[in-house]
């Protein structure tokens, strides 16, 4: 028989972390969504956030 343990506290601590994780990517998808494509800085750093835009919507 093997022994196994549990850190329940670590695994909801873990939980939390993950899930504040997620709302932090929300924000910033939803941050860079609300951006205008000729708002955010120079041509190029306009054109490397629409093209990072894209790639997250597709996943």
């Amino acid at each position: 028989m093997t022994d196994f343990t549990v850190d329940v506290g670590g695994l909801d601590a873990l939980g939390k972390d993950l899930d504040r994780t997620c709302d932090n990517i929300d924000t910033a998808t939803k941050k860079l969504a609300d951006a205008a494509e000729d708002s955010i800085g120079t041509a190029e750093l306009d054109e490397a956030c629409e093209n990072f835009r894209s790639d997250w919507e597709e996943g």
